[in-house]
């Protein structure tokens, strides 16, 4: 689960669709693709064995030696190194009886091209002939490096034969000598044990196994973890967390931040732990075990809540996004045929996780899963539904990025009405350079919840300077997109996915504001509302960045881009929300706005300037189908109306100045730039305020809020 970034996001996409008891559910539902109900073969040196029921009431202990439970697990013990911080075991002849196998892996084997494959294309042997796979690491920050592989071969087969291949390594593991193969598809040293066994990797590791008979492993986690963990599974994984945190593995801690309920229980089930194992069981049923191991009990409970919040909590969103579909199917995002996947995966999701339930014994946490009978075709569900599941995690991140872009543009707005203009783009000592001040963002902190780090910075000093690393280095949540998560700079300072509207061109923000190519932010000046030409409703305050991302605290390029390469959404310069149809912007006037990626680039152009005086027509932003308006009721004619009924010319006296702004009122002053607007089509004014409301919706707005404004409108 930790490969580049770009098998991230897919993994993030199935993930949400399974958060019913998160990786368990899709690694569970994705192994009863391998496996069938035809009996297991029993091989001479490894014999299956039905999972052991007593193993959840087993109090595990740590120790520096395991003591083997069975043949197999004896067999797997007897070439895992004593440094291995991850290990997996999986049955491997029965993904190759599944006709959709190859399918499957193209799409979520993400290990798969790095490991198994070309190791099984080097010795050219074919999954059919293999009875169980082994694989361990020794380093994560090395990965696939640093690791052993064993190969078990099916009863009938014989691995003598490649003792005659390529040429000698040097050095012998047990009296066997170590070879290897020619050509490049695999470079490992290997030696064959016996007749059906082959172990290969790297040549140190393989020396240190020689005549060692019972590892001794210097992972007190993967020790326990190899104690609990039961017998006979058709496939196995053990990971030491704290290991690959150390290793910077992209742990999938923040995949659950586009799911409000589930977010916080996540991060708990996969920050506090310290180290992961499953147990997966597929024949007549199919059968999870996830094992948490944890460094106290109290943190053992704490993550036992979490974990029974997903499954809780899981089971309610799939119920939900069930009823999502309908809604994808009328917008033609979905076929059918697919919309019918995806409910049967959503529906395999919600049974499971109505009989699972996690229990704790000492420092270890287990959830024990029963899928049931008819799991076969869950990965194959899940393939054919990855267009519904990309499509609803996206929707979930929209709702979250609506959110960030609403939260940052209110906080802008409040400080504009309070110091009369907008943030400084580069804030600090004049004779330091833009780019080594603090951002605008540092100083909207306050705005955004964060009034103590705001008051520890140091505004005179860098942004990176050791004055401002204590605040500068933390994360910012109010500023991470979900669909992108968190990340940092090579220098280890937290970014931002949004940035300050510059303008027009490379140098747009050191333009006066004058310019018509200068933006709301500007590097050496700040903007009042009276140098909004274009009204601030017409005016993009904040873009949404995926590519080339700098520190939030930063000033300069980091905070506050320009427009520079057509075209701008989904473009070259890397703007954009994550979405592949579009992005959201903040508004100068605080609104939220989704700009498609099929917009004129014009009409972009001229709503990231303040100084055009354009006539701009937001229609145009947004060109997909929406859903027909509402034919108001008849109305009687004017003559029936009564006499307070009809519209006022005059405007009440007491109207605040701040307030004629923000209802995009022309300004006062018959010399300063008007607002060019399209013309409007001719509307019988008494009849349409005489149209009741019938119905009046406001999209993320505080009840009080909401209250002012119908006292506002009465």
């Amino acid at each position: 689960a930790y490969a580049s970034a770009t098998e991230m996001a897919w993994r993030k996409w199935l993930l949400f669709s399974a958060t019913a008891i998160g990786v368990l559910v899709v690694v569970a539902g994705a192994w009863s693709l391998f496996s069938s109900s035809a009996d297991t073969p029993v091989s001479e040196k490894i014999e299956a064995q039905e999972p052991d029921e007593k193993t959840e009431s087993k109090k595990p202990k740590v120790s520096d030696k395991v003591a083997p439970k069975s043949p197999e697990t004896e067999a797997i013990a007897r070439w895992l190194p004593d440094e291995t911080q991850l290990a997996f075991d999986f049955r491997a002849w029965r993904l190759a009886q599944y006709p959709k196998s190859k399918r499957f892996i193209d799409h979520f084997g993400f290990a798969w091209g790095e490991t198994i494959y070309p190791m099984l294309r080097g010795f050219n042997i074919s999954l059919e002939k293999i009875e169980r796979v082994s694989w361990a690491c020794t380093d994560l920050s090395a990965w696939p490096r640093d690791s052993v592989a064993v190969i078990y071969l099916r009863k009938g087969q014989d691995a003598r034969q490649l003792e005659s291949l390529g040429k000698t390594a040097g050095f012998s593991v047990d009296g066997n000598v170590c070879r290897l193969l020619p050509g490049d598809s695999w470079k490992q040293p290997f030696t064959v044990i016996d007749k059906r066994t082959i172990i290969t990797g790297d040549g140190r590791l393989l020396r240190g196994l020689s005549g060692r008979k019972v590892p001794k492993f210097k992972s007190p986690t993967i020790a326990r973890l190899f104690e609990v963990s039961e017998p006979g599974a058709d496939f196995t994984l053990m990971v030491d967390l704290t290991a690959a945190r150390a290793a910077n593995w992209r742990i999938p801690n923040s995949l659950m931040d586009t799911w409000t309920q589930g977010k916080q229980p996540w991060r708990v089930a996969w920050d506090m732990p310290e180290g992961l194992g499953l147990s997966l069981f597929a024949a007549d049923r199919t059968t999870a075990t996830l094992t948490l191991a944890c460094e106290t009990e109290t943190v053992a409970q704490q993550v036992r809540v979490a974990v029974d919040q997903l499954v809780s909590g899981g089971g309610e969103l799939a119920t939900a996004q069930m009823d999502t579909l309908v809604k994808f199917l009328q917008a033609g995002k979905l076929t059918t045929a697919v919309a019918q996947q995806y409910r049967f995966v959503l529906e395999k999701v919600l049974a499971a996780s109505k009989k699972a339930k996690a229990t704790t014994v000492d420092t270890t946490v287990s959830l024990r899963v029963d899928f049931g009978e008819g799991c076969s075709a869950l990965p194959a569900a899940l393939v054919d539904s990855r267009e519904a599941i990309r499509a609803d995690w996206l929707a979930a991140a929209l709702v979250v990025d609506r959110q960030n872009q609403q939260r940052l543009v209110t906080g802008l707005s409040g400080y504009r009405k309070a110091e009369g203009h907008f943030p400084e783009g580069a804030v600090g000592g004049a004779s330091l350079p833009p780019e080594t001040r603090l951002s605008w963002i540092a100083t909207m902190l306050p705005y955004y919840g964060h009034p103590d780090w705001h008051q520890k910075l140091q505004f005179g000093y860098r942004w990176n300077g050791s004055q401002n690393r204590p605040v500068t280095q933390r994360m910012l949540p109010e500023v991470i997109n979900p669909a992108l998560g968190p990340s940092s700079t090579e220098a280890g300072f937290p970014v931002t996915h949004y940035v300050g509207a510059g303008g027009v061109g490379a140098n747009a923000a050191r333009l006066p504001a004058s310019d018509p190519r200068a933006g709301l932010f500007g590097l050496g000046r700040v903007t009042s509302s009276a140098e909004i030409a274009d009204g601030a409703s017409n005016t993009i305050a904040v873009l949404g960045v995926t590519e080339g991302v700098g520190a939030w605290a930063a000033g300069g390029d980091p905070t506050v881009r320009s427009l520079v390469n057509k075209p701008y959404v989904n473009g070259p310069d890397g703007f954009g929300s994550g979405q592949p149809d579009g992005m959201l912007v903040g508004m100068a006037d605080g609104s939220v706005r989704f700009i498609s990626e099929d917009v004129d680039s014009l009409l972009v152009e001229q709503l990231v300037t303040i100084a055009g005086s354009e006539a701009v027509n937001l229609a145009l932003l947004d060109p997909r189908p929406v859903e027909p308006p509402i034919i108001p009721q008849a109305v009687p004619p004017k003559d029936d109306l009564p006499e307070d009924a009809l519209p006022k010319d005059d405007l009440p006296e007491d109207l605040p100045e701040d307030d004629i702004f923000d209802a995009d009122f022309p300004p006062a002053d018959e010399h300063e730039p008007q607002i060019s607007r399209p013309p409007l089509a001719t509307v019988n004014v008494a009849a349409r305020l005489a149209d009741p409301i019938v119905q009046l919706y406001l999209e993320d707005m505080p009840l009080l809020d909401a209250v002012m404004l119908l006292s506002d409108m009465s």
